[in-house]
């Protein structure tokens, strides 16, 4: 008799909190130099298979890369892209979809979730999709 691998995951609860992290030598884009980012940190309350587990995924805001733009300044992109984050975390079990499903859908319906957004600025999709990608990390 085959068993039922597929993993059932639900979203209990996440939390965000970010790090600065200065660098000891620059880094080189063609939009610019990099001397600074803020590193985001989620956590993410899960359960699988009825028993409860923590996530944690990690990435740099990193606005250069991710959102370059003519006329905004960094610390006004980097205040976006935490805000965001926050939004993230305090909403991200019904922006999984509310309901338990295999970590790769989770983070599917994050993703959609996320572009669809209405968000201060207008980041770009890949801007959206950085800021969701450590509770992505965090789910599996």
């Amino acid at each position: 008799m085959a068993q039922n691998l597929a993993t059932k995951t639900r979203v209990l609860e996440a939390q965000v909190r970010f790090v600065h992290q200065p660098f000891l030598r620059p880094l080189h884009l063609s939009t610019g130099d990099i001397t600074e980012l803020t590193e985001a940190i989620a956590e993410v309350r899960v359960l699988v298979n009825g028993r409860e587990q923590r996530g944690r995924g990690s990435i740099y805001l990193s606005d250069l890369w991710a959102w370059p733009h003519p006329t905004l300044l960094h610390d006004a992109r980097d205040a976006y892209l935490r805000t965001l984050c926050e939004t993230l975390s305090a909403d991200l079990a019904s922006l999984c979809g509310g309901e338990e499903a295999h970590p790769l859908e989770l983070g599917l319906r994050l993703h959609d979730a996320v572009l669809k957004l209405p968000t201060p600025g207008e980041p770009p999709p890949l801007a959206r999709a950085l800021c969701a990608s450590p509770f992505d990390a965090a789910i599996h």
